[in-house]
């Protein structure tokens, strides 16, 4: 192997070390974990789930793929689900900013 070659494996061989050590050698602070989904995200992802159903059964209702009775079923069905996840959702919502409400009063009576 010539001087030239050998040179060049050995930096390679440094930047490639470099690239894959980097991180183990890192220092400063860890990137923040993700939060685990909260009951609201489950019912937001549900809603959403909800919505798309309905989009994509219209678009079969349109395009001739469902009978009246079956569209009309289907949709009440999930207009029904729907309407139950967004009570669901304004019920959380309420109680979470009752909660931010009576976490604020209190803070404030603490600090008299």
């Amino acid at each position: 192997m010539s001087i030239p070659g050998l040179i060049s494996a050995l930096v390679l061989l440094a930047v490639v070390g470099y690239i894959v050590l980097r991180p183990v050698f890192q220092r400063g602070e860890p990137e923040e974990a993700i939060a685990p989904p909260t009951a609201l995200d489950e019912l937001e992802a549900q809603r959403e789930t909800v919505l798309a159903a309905i989009r994509e059964l219209d678009f079969d209702y349109q395009t001739g793929k469902l009978t009246d009775e079956d569209y009309a079923a289907r949709r009440e069905a999930l207009v029904a689900q729907g309407v139950a996840l967004l009570q669901e959702i304004d019920r959380l919502r309420a109680a979470s900013e009752a909660t931010a409400k009576a976490d604020k009063a209190r803070v404030k009576a603490k600090a008299r």
